[in-house]
């Protein structure tokens, strides 16, 4: 997997110190967060809630954005903004894409960052 694609490592570096067991538990900690904050987007998809889309999405783009996760912020932020819009077309994409991006975030925590 291309880390630096999904990564912005000089804003996960500022964040940790470059201490990489902090490293791994505050993406730990997003990862949990992102995986539930996802569950309850999909339910909304299903009901066709547009305005719960964009709050998830919302919070997502914020959370990803303070770890560095860069391509999950990018996803989130167009699934935020087709939601606004009330374009729900192509969201069932969008979320299985943060689903595999989260998905990464395990395998890098798993191979780079394990003790």
């Amino acid at each position: 997997m291309n880390w630096e694609n999904m990564f912005d490592f000089e804003r996960l570096e500022e964040i940790s110190g470059g201490d990489l067991e902090f490293q791994r538990e505050i993406l730990e900690a997003f990862l949990e967060d992102s995986r539930e904050t996802l569950v309850r987007v999909r339910q909304s998809w299903q009901t066709q809630d547009a305005g719960a889309i964009a709050d998830g999405a919302h919070q997502i783009k914020g959370s990803s954005s303070n770890v560095g996760a860069s391509s999950i912020q990018k996803i989130a932020l167009e699934l935020e903004r087709q939601a606004k819009q009330g374009n729900l077309s192509d969201t069932l994409a969008a979320i299985e894409g943060l689903e595999e991006q989260l998905d990464g975030v395990s395998l890098f925590i798993r191979e780079r960052l394990s003790v």
